[in-house]
């Protein structure tokens, strides 16, 4: 499957919310909305969305910035999700190499 990794934008608000809901967490594409945004203008945290190459999202990846008092920081992953359909085929993986790469 060929897919595109990109940074996420706001107008994907709605594709994250379905797709969290998909794997058990339900949130409302207002509540992610709001948490979306705040990401977005944070520094220390990054969303990354998988696009098919109808430019269908299936795919997500949250990734923040850790820090400890007495380890090096690190990143931790807030969230993965990959479309039902789509498990199997490379994109968590891709999207994992993505927050790697951050």
């Amino acid at each position: 499957m060929e897919i595109e990794i990109r940074s996420a934008i706001q107008a994907d608000e709605e594709v994250v919310a379905n797709l969290a809901g998909q794997l058990g967490y339900p949130s409302s594409v207002q509540d992610i909305r709001e948490r979306l945004f705040q990401i977005l203008i944070d520094g220390d945290q990054a969303v990354f969305v998988a696009e098919s190459a109808d430019k269908q999202v299936v795919g997500w990846v949250h990734v923040f910035k850790a820090q400890r008092l007495i380890v090096e920081p690190f990143v931790e992953i807030g969230g993965l999700i990959v479309s039902e359909g789509q498990r199997g085929s490379g994109v968590g993986k891709a999207l994992i190499e993505a927050a790697e790469a951050w």
